[in-house]
Parts: structure tokens; sequence; C-alpha cells
């Protein structure tokens, strides 16, 4: 089948369907609309994309903020999301998540507050990078992202610039 006139389809939903373009599945909607989900032969998936070239990739292209949403709606004592990326041993990565509103605070895990950790058996530790060369500076901001909520950056020369009232960049 093709985009405009899938080998299957569903019932009163003009356009839409499962088909292969040869090396993978889609499913899509809107007719000429090639960018639905894509399964190819390799196992990659892709949403928005074609060829998607990693195991999960996401495309889009439009005028305002593209997100990836993780969602647990339970507020019990241990509840919270979660993406995390595992080295080779499967069991030990780093995360970015959101604690629940009823989660139990430990440490630095602060009821509902966020967190960026690495498991306690990854011996590198944690690296916060700003690769640009020539202008890569670290901010760390609190209560909001205006320039006034600015605390504490670390420049290109590695200087610790602590923010006491207004700080001119």
């Amino acid at each position: 089948g093709t985009a405009s006139l899938p080998s299957y389809s569903f019932t009163n939903l003009t356009n839409a369907g499962l088909w292969t373009n040869g090396d993978g599945l889609l499913l899509t909607a809107g007719g000429t609309n090639t960018k639905g989900i894509t399964v190819t032969g390799a196992g990659n998936v892709g949403i928005g994309i074609t060829s998607p070239s990693e195991l999960l990739h996401v495309d889009t292209s439009q005028d305002s903020q593209t997100t990836i949403r993780v969602s647990n709606t339970n507020a019990g004592t241990a509840a919270f999301s979660a993406v995390e990326a595992l080295n080779g041993t499967g069991s030990d990565g780093t995360r970015i998540g959101t604690l629940g509103t009823g989660f139990t605070t430990a440490g630095g895990f602060v009821q509902d507050g966020g967190f960026l950790d690495t498991e306690v058996n990854l011996s590198g530790g944690l690296s916060i990078l700003s690769r640009h060369t020539s202008g890569g500076i670290i901010r760390i901001y609190t209560a909001g992202d205006a320039a006034s909520n600015e605390r504490m950056r670390i420049d290109i020369n590695g200087n610790l610039i602590q923010k006491i009232g207004y700080y001119a960049a």
C-alpha cells in the first residue's frame, strides 16, 4: 500500500491506515501524510519520521514547544516519573525525573520536586557539559526563569560567579 491507499484501513477514517514502505511498517493518518508512526525492519521506531536513525526517533518542525512526556498520576508515597539511560550492565544509569505530590522526601529526593541523578554504582559520577567552545556557560536559576532569577554561573574560563542582587551578563 501507500500513504493515500494503505494496505489496511480503518472504518470511517478516510486515508488512514497501515502500510509498508518496503523496509518497515507505517501507521499514518491524513492521506499523503507519511510521517505517522514507523517501525523499521531494524526495530527503530519513528514518530513523525519515516526513516528513524535511533531506537526511538521523534521528529517535528513547529514554531512551538516540542515535548516528550512521561506521566505518573499516582500520588502515593513512592510515586515518581523519570526517563533513565542505562549503561552496559543494564542496571545502573542516569535519570531525570519528577517526584510525586505524595512522595516521601528522602535526602535530595524532595516531595513534589525534580531531580537529575546517577545510580549508586556509576563510579564515573555525573558530568554537566556545555560544549560550545566560545560561549558555553552554565547557569543556575531558582524561583523562576527570568534573568533576575539567575543565582550562579560557571563561565567559559571555569570561574564560578555567584549572583548577589542583579548580575549583568
